[in-house]
């Protein structure tokens, strides 16, 4: 009876709380790094995830991702049992934070699921790396703290629960694009052994990196690297160069776009899953000419554009995992003004970009038009700049 009373309690307690997150961050969301989806949605990204998990158990975000996707059906034990013990209770109420605040910035404590922005106040982080290393050499927490330090883990990079982790992270799009590429990357490589510029880009092989700011080890992980011959690879940027150019040209407008987001090109992941050399790189190309379409589409860094990009993609390249990110990213726009214009402007854009493109664009070599006239550029293209989203505060929320 009494344990009964307090559980009634506990959850009361809870939806309360529910029901002012709902008022912050939208009807549909439970928290703030929830993500509403369906059962269809379910399965796709369970999936995925699956797949990705098993190629490479040490992924914690994909991992994290099947866990939140598969863990419904028994995590209401998992909650009674913990509401009906005194010490659980006190978990479920308090909610600790597992991590590291000494190495956290202020976004990334603004980003933890249980901070009240409306309140500015600071989650319960429980974890103080200090003095753990202080405590003896026989405790817990001493043995704790030298078992991450061994790793080197950090306890910072657990992902919070989403249903669908993020669309921007470089890395999980690469694995995605790798094991649903292979279907498709034949005809891609077709089309691009069939263009005498496609051609030249296939025998060179440029590696879109900044080679001032690689290390030769860096150098010698590049896929066409002959380690037998000690070649370098035909790596095509020159940073220096691109910001000597004129304002309007495209390699300007390329650098200038990079250092706002002070985006590094070298972070693109190798392909690593494509069972060809020749079409390995044929993704790899595809990955590293993806800001020069922001630039050339005049798209800045958000979700919703993004998304845009993926839909254009998945017209023009006709990769999987640029239809799954059209389908599955509406669902990450801050908002319903955004969705709204993501879908009766920019889509309806990338159809008749894609239809009016008068290049296909993994044909270019991006690296000769840099000094070239953007305009001129997206001209010779056949390529407009996209809609320019602009949200009507009276409405935002």
């Amino acid at each position: 009876m009494i344990r009964n009373i307090i559980r009634n309690r506990v959850v009361k307690n809870m939806m309360n709380e529910i029901g002012m997150i709902r008022n912050r961050y939208g009807k549909d969301k439970l928290y703030k790094t929830h993500i509403p989806t369906n059962f269809t949605q379910k399965m796709i990204l369970g999936i995925g995830s699956a797949l990705t998990s098993f190629y490479n158990p040490e992924r914690a975000d994909m991992v994290a991702c099947l866990g939140d996707l598969t863990s419904n059906v028994v995590v209401d034990n998992i909650y009674e049992k913990m509401v009906n013990d005194k010490e659980g209770r006190s978990i479920i109420k308090e909610k600790p934070i597992i991590r590291d605040i000494e190495n956290m910035t202020e976004e990334e404590i603004k980003k933890i699921p249980t901070f009240k922005e409306n309140k500015q106040e600071c989650p319960n982080i429980s974890l103080d790396t200090g003095y753990l290393r202080s405590l003896s050499d026989k405790t817990f927490g001493k043995q704790y703290i030298n078992w991450m330090d061994h790793y080197n883990f950090n306890p910072n990079s657990r992902p919070y629960s989403t249903f669908i982790d993020d669309i921007e992270r470089a890395d999980m799009v690469a694995c995605l694009g790798d094991l649903t590429s292979n279907v498709v990357v034949d005809n891609i490589y077709e089309k691009m052994v069939n263009d005498k510029e496609g051609r030249s880009i296939i025998k060179e092989k440029p590696i879109i990196r900044d080679i001032e700011n690689m290390t030769e080890e860096e150098i010698k992980k590049i896929p066409t690297f002959k380690e037998n011959k000690q070649e370098c690879p035909n790596i095509s940027l020159d940073t220096g160069y691109l910001r000597s150019l004129s304002d309007k040209t495209f390699g300007k407008q390329y650098i200038n776009w990079m250092d706002h987001y002070n985006f590094n090109p070298n972070s693109r992941p190798y392909s690593t899953f494509i069972d060809d050399i020749e079409r390995a790189y044929v993704i790899q190309r595809y990955r590293e000419i993806h800001d020069f379409i922001h630039v050339l589409f005049d798209l800045d860094v958000t979700v919703m554009n993004e998304v845009a990009i993926k839909s254009f993609e998945s017209l023009h390249f006709n990769l999987p995992s640029s239809v799954l990110s059209t389908i599955m990213g509406p669902l990450r726009c801050s908002n319903d003004q955004e969705r709204k214009f993501l879908m009766n402007e920019l889509i309806p854009w990338t159809y008749q970009t894609n239809k009016n493109a008068s290049k296909f664009l993994l044909n270019i070599y991006y690296e000769n038009y840099f000094n070239t006239d953007i305009d001129e550029f997206r001209d010779y293209l056949g390529i407009t700049k996209a809609p320019k989203y602009k949200p009507d505060e009276s409405k935002s929320f």
